[in-house]
């Protein structure tokens, strides 16, 4: 088919053309979104060499068969004892939880929020490429550090950083012994830098060995030919000798897991849950709009067919044979789908950066590995171009001449019933989008509004992580007057705290609850409610107390007679106190029991809250910053908002409410603009049956109801049809919240009564029209 032709196809009607084109472009760029997020979601740490023989070890604690939860961080002589024990290891080592901490260069500071320790064999495992230094010896010696190129350019722009001194904390000397490039956006590991995990050893007031604190997550390659299960079993013995027959007596079991390295974000990570559900939510809108724009051009390719029957017929008698007409309008269609796809990949670029603020993630990095995204979406726009053309290609090549002279029989009523189906189907995805995006709407607005139990606003945070002169801080702020209170603690009630092992009075086994370290003044700041009892108070006389949760007292059958029972972990503890029950993590967990200790054994400030009255929040962070400047300036200055922190917990939800939102806006538009194309054809094709009723005294109001009821029978179906549907999506996707809205009625008629405007709305306007115009020149033409 020569070019020429093709564009002089596309001319004889440009709105159609126009129309058809943009939408299924417009579906392909949607499509190859998604299906670059569901890559970027599903392939994490893939490009790692070793990646099929690379396995994190989850620990998980056991107590009358009962998993208490399983966590990737233990103690930090596992790995090394698993590389020595284990003859199908090939190589082990570890690496800390991120931390953030303060550090410093000269008069230059930052707070670095991922700063992890590894051992000497990190590098070597996985592959992030060591652009400066030694790999085998960049983690060796102690109070050496690894810092990401993003961080060496922010403190030494241009110049060298080797062997320079970085301060963390306002403490220790930190050498840079390398710089290693910035994690991708597809990794588990985040860090910023990577500090030596011999330092630990030589730090102060860091427990390490087997009675150590749960802070390390260890890693190993085992050999091609390893058994997975028979190196669990070994783990597992040596986590026996060396604690688990200890937990025993306790009446806890700790056992240990392989994890695949490649399976850890999809699989077993916090929220992977979550992040499962939304992948098949987006796989199914992916699907779905597929459906739409190949029904839109499959129907409109089919509509505009029934212009050309004659013409088929002229290009019989002119010589044409059936291979010629096949070609003819396969070809058309497989041009026009291409010019689609063209379309789309300028789409894709130019609306890049808006996807890359809702994902989150680099798309630069996603399209280097997931090319075959690229190649699948052509397949498919080539196999909408020939499902679309089959019609035109098989049915009008096959017609006779005396039907296509007559404009092709009773060929169209089956086309026609098989366009009704396509429509109600379409309706029905835009039902189902509808429903759901009401649904993840109200969901995140109950999360906004729900009463926690805790105060959300007018509070502020400063980070306090190492830093020694908090307490003369805490002082200084106090006299502020806008300052209501201030409080210290190892966190905010937002994140969730770390457990321990405790043993409640009349308990014969050891339990995990979670414990919050604060001070007096916390209760005042966040506004949480004491049930029973008191809180602490200044002196050293609360410094063996504790305060406990409402769901810790119904575990223990305390509710009502907690107070001056004991718990007991390096000593008793008497119980002062009950709190109600306050959400301190994602509404993602049911509250679960909480301890609250006055400046514990355990205690590691790592936040400064704030509690102000004043409306001036600029100023009154000018005077903090002014008190900061004054007591540690040797210190970043970070704060944030209280409120924005509680928001900022859901942002895996926000993102997917923007994108789901986004692509469920496409699918329903492509439906609507595909119905309008249709009607406008459907009409035409009727404008002598409507101009002969308006002159047999038809009002404009009879022909919009003969036009408009079998649509609106096509809605109702469409809705009987998608409400089930989108509830059992809905309701999968709600089951990762353990506070959430109920569905009710309202949304499904809501979602009527929403599809059944946009699409009478859209129809009423063609029918309106053709209404509207002179009868007698319709009648003329004809």
């Amino acid at each position: 088919m020569k070019i020429s032709k093709f564009f002089r196809y596309l001319e004889r009607d440009k709105t159609f053309s126009m129309i058809n084109i943009c939408g299924l472009a417009t579906g392909l760029t949607a499509i190859l979104y998604i299906s670059l997020y569901i890559w970027q979601e599903t392939h994490y740490d893939n490009f790692h060499k070793d990646i099929d023989n690379l396995y994190r070890v989850s620990i998980a604690y056991i107590q009358n068969g009962n998993e208490l939860g399983a966590f990737p961080t233990f103690v930090d002589p596992l790995a090394p004892a698993m590389k020595a024990e284990i003859p199908e290891i090939e190589a082990a080592t570890r690496i800390s939880s991120a931390r953030s901490h303060n550090v410093s260069f000269d008069d230059q500071a930052l707070n670095v929020e991922h700063v992890c320790f590894a051992d000497t064999g990190f590098l070597e495992m996985f592959n992030f490429p060591l652009l400066v230094g030694n790999m085998t010896t960049a983690l060796t010696a102690p109070y050496s550090i690894v810092i990401t190129d993003k961080l060496a350019e922010k403190f030494f722009d241009r110049d060298d950083p080797m062997g320079k001194l970085l301060k963390l904390d306002g403490n220790d000397l930190y050498t840079v012994t390398g710089v290693v490039k910035t994690p991708p956006a597809n990794t588990q590991f985040k860090f910023d830098a990577l500090v030596s995990f011999s330092t630990l050893y030589r730090l102060p007031n860091v427990y390490m060995g087997w009675n150590g604190g749960n802070q390390y997550i260890a890693l190993a390659r085992l050999n091609s030919h390893a058994s997975v299960d028979a190196v669990t079993e070994k783990t597992n013995q040596i986590l026996y000798e060396n604690l688990g027959a200890v937990a025993a007596i306790h009446g806890f079991e700790i056992i240990g897991s392989l994890q695949a390295i490649r399976d850890v974000h999809l699989h077993y990570d916090s929220g992977s849950e979550t992040l499962r559900t939304n992948l098949s939510i987006f796989s199914a809108v992916a699907f779905l709009i597929l459906i739409v724009a190949g029904i839109n051009f499959v129907n409109m390719t089919a509509a505009r067919s029934l212009r050309r029957i004659k013409e088929a017929g002229v290009r019989k008698i002119l010589g044409a044979n059936r291979s010629n007409l096949v070609m003819l309008f396969l070809g058309e269609s497989l041009l026009v789908c291409f010019v689609a796809f063209m379309l789309a990949m300028l789409f894709f670029k130019l609306f890049e950066g808006i996807y890359i603020r809702l994902a989150g993630v680099t798309i630069g990095e996603t399209v280097s590995s997931g090319g075959i995204i690229f190649g699948g979406v052509i397949a498919l726009a080539a196999l909408i171009g020939i499902i679309a053309g089959s019609y035109p290609a098989i049915r009008l090549s096959s017609l006779p001449l005396v039907d296509a002279a007559k404009g092709g029989g009773k060929q169209k009523n089956n086309k026609y019933r098989m366009q009704n189906i396509l429509i109600v189907l379409q309706f029905a995805i835009s039902v189902c989008l509808i429903v759901c995006t009401l649904v993840v709407s109200n969901q995140l607005s109950f999360i906004k509004s729900k009463d926690t139990g805790v105060d959300r606003e007018g509070i502020i945070n400063l980070s306090i992580r190492g830093n020694e002169h908090h307490e003369l801080l805490k002082s200084r702020l106090e006299i502020l007057p806008e300052v209501v209170a201030v409080s210290a603690s190892n966190d905010m009630p937002v994140y969730g705290f770390s457990g321990n092992g405790y043993m409640p009075e009349g308990m014969e086994n050891v339990m995990m609850i979670n414990l919050l370290s604060t001070d007096e003044h916390f209760l005042d700041v966040y506004g949480i409610k004491l049930k029973e009892g008191r809180f602490f108070r200044d002196g050293e006389a609360d410094l063996m107390t504790l305060v406990i949760n409402e769901s810790l007292a119904k575990i223990l059958g305390w509710d009502g007679d907690a107070l001056g029972k004991y718990i007991s972990r390096g000593g008793r503890h008497e119980v002062i106190g009950v709190v109600h029950d306050f959400n301190y993590e994602p509404l993602h967990n049911e509250i679960a029991p909480l301890i609250i200790a006055n400046r514990s054994d355990d205690d590691d400030f790592g936040t400064l809250s704030i509690k102000y009255n004043t409306g001036n929040t600029a100023a009154l962070i000018g005077k903090i910053n002014d008190v900061w400047m004054e007591v540690c300036p040797e210190m970043v200055f970070d704060y944030g908002f209280f409120d924005d922190a509680c928001i900022s917990v859901y942002q895996t939800e926000q993102r997917f409410q923007l994108l789901f939102f986004s692509f469920a806006f496409i699918a329903i538009v492509l439906a609507v603009l595909g119905m309008l194309t249709l009607m406008a054809y459907t009409i035409e094709q009727r404008r002598k049956e409507i101009s002969i009723r308006k002159v047999m005294g038809a009002s404009i109001f009879d022909v919009l109801q003969l036009l408009l009821r079998k649509t609106a029978l096509q809605i109702l179906i469409a809705n009987i049809i998608a409400c089930p549907v989108a509830w059992w999506f809905a309701q999968k996707w709600l089951e990762n919240f353990a506070f959430r809205i109920q569905i009710g009625w309202t949304t499904f008629v809501l979602a009527l009564f929403i599809s059944a405007f946009i699409a009478l709305a859209a129809i009423a306007y063609q029918t309106i029209k053709a209404a509207t115009e002179n009868p007698v020149k319709n009648l003329v033409a004809e």
